[in-house]
């Protein structure tokens, strides 16, 4: 009889200690699970918005900018108003001439934040 209470103390223990393995496994594979997540999904995802702003979005705020305030901001340059005949003159964001030049300013922050090959 003794050995039979051995027996079913070492097996409760050997069953408590199976639970703490599996509750490690499952905890350690959720936090891989999310690490790949954020690594391969969210950063990157963060890092194009953040990019578009920087270069896309910059240039429609300028567009905006420049159609109602004349006035000074860092970033502006002096330009006629109006075209050249109307004598006016204001503060405007200069905008560039081709969208291969924002695409390229877009395509330098992936970059530079590590997520396209150098270029």
């Amino acid at each position: 009889m003794h050995t039979q209470e051995w027996t079913k103390m070492t097996e409760g223990k050997a069953k408590k200690e199976n639970k703490k393995v599996l509750i490690i496994i499952v905890v350690m594979v959720l936090a891989l699970l999310t690490g790949l997540f954020y690594w391969f999904q969210w950063r990157p995802m963060q890092i194009r918005k953040e990019c578009y702003k920087l270069s896309f979005g910059k240039v429609e705020g300028w567009i905006e900018e420049n159609t109602k305030n004349y006035e000074w901001a860092p970033g502006k340059e002096w330009h006629a108003l109006e075209g050249n005949a109307s004598g006016k003159w204001g503060w405007k964001y200069t905008i560039p001439e081709s969208k291969e030049t924002v695409e390229y300013w877009f395509k330098r922050c992936l970059t530079e934040k590590g997520l396209e090959g150098r270029f």
